[in-house]
């Protein structure tokens, strides 16, 4: 019994000892370290010794003071030499949040660290924090007054990026803290990069918060959610989209619909939903081509059965003259007249197939 009470107490005394040097070495490492090397190394000990035993650091890193920019000429002053200490432009709450040590973010935003801070690529800490899915994070600077709709050519806004990367609980979060659910970047709204990926959930959320659905794309050649989802094969998010009211015949300033983009991709699943939605099987884009003339050049058996038996036009005519049939492979052209396709040359194409290259 003594020898194991004495085993005990030699076993207690090591990790106190341990944990004493552990404290020593962080202590020693926050003395000799700079505060954005100790954020680097995720060292929350020697983050923490810094706050709270050397004020000097704490203003010169910005605490409670906006950091600004150097200036293009000249030594930095010791206020801004946080921003100069790395080659992209940081502080110590952008680097914790960019090498993804959330404790020491929320260190650091306790501590007084300011939230609205640009790096030299213009993000913000929350445009950061939405980027890499931190919902705590996020959460915190939030309740510190963060900025929820900054951005700039290179960084869209914190729900623009947290709905590019899926992330759904940060997107609801900022959502209900009041983030613009609308706003687009760089030609693309939120609604169409979430239908774009794919992302039911997230498409879901936006509707929800009133953006609708048939908003087309800013610039050219435009288009709406549906096209997207339509063109990347999301049947669900198709789905959703036609059942809230999406407009399956809607067609971009190219004259694509998204039955065109669906054919144009071999989306069978995607092809039949829009064609149950009453989606016209001979629309046509701007040269004059319908769905069936891209499944038909494609050489899509499938979608090309699919689109006839719903009654497309095997004999439609684009701009300049052709139809389906004279852009079809022999195998393609085969099942086009087994359905009834006109096998008689009416086109340069068809009539002059050796000078079809030159």
């Amino acid at each position: 019994m003594k020898r194991r009470t004495a085993r005990i107490i030699i076993l207690l005394l090591l990790i106190g000892f341990a944990a004493g040097v552990w404290i020593w070495l962080s202590r020693y490492a926050a003395q000799h370290m700079s505060l954005l090397e100790l954020v680097e190394l995720g060292d929350l000990d020697g983050v923490r010794y810094v706050l709270r035993w050397d004020p000097g650091q704490k203003k010169q890193w910005g605490f409670r003071v906006k950091i600004q920019r150097p200036p293009k000429k000249g030594p930095a002053s010791a206020k801004v030499r946080s921003l100069t200490l790395y080659e992209e432009e940081c502080t110590p709450l952008t680097l914790a949040i960019s090498t993804k040590h959330p404790e020491i973010a929320a260190l650091l935003i306790a501590a007084g660290a300011e939230v609205n801070v640009l790096t030299s690529a213009g993000a913000t800490p929350l445009q950061l924090a939405a980027r890499t899915g931190d919902l705590r994070v996020v959460k915190l600077l939030i309740a510190h007054d963060a900025e929820l709709n900054v951005r700039s050519r290179q960084n869209p806004t914190p729900l623009c990026q947290a709905i590019a990367h899926g992330y759904g609980q940060v997107a609801a979060c900022l959502l209900a803290a009041g983030a613009e659910p609308d706003i687009a970047n760089e030609g693309a709204r939120m609604l169409h990069q979430a239908a774009a990926h794919g992302f039911v959930g997230l498409v879901k959320l936006l509707i929800k918060h009133q953006v609708a659905v048939n908003v087309r794309n800013p610039g050219k050649p435009g288009g709406t959610a549906l096209h997207a989802a339509a063109k990347n094969g999301h049947a669900e998010v198709v789905k959703l989209l036609l059942a809230r009211g999406a407009a399956p015949g809607a067609q971009r300033d190219d004259k694509l619909a998204p039955l065109h983009l669906a054919a144009m991709k071999g989306r069978r699943e995607v092809v039949e939903l829009l064609i149950k939605h009453r989606a016209k099987p001979d629309v046509q884009d701007k040269d004059g081509w319908t769905p069936l003339h891209y499944a038909a050049s494609n050489g899509d058996l499938e979608v090309i059965t699919l689109l006839i038996e719903h009654g497309a036009n095997l004999n439609a005519r684009d701009n300049d003259g052709s139809r389906p049939l004279d852009y079809a492979n022999e195998e393609t052209k085969k099942l086009l007249k087994n359905y009834g396709a006109a096998g008689s040359p009416s086109t340069a194409l068809e009539l002059f197939p050796d000078e079809k290259d030159k």
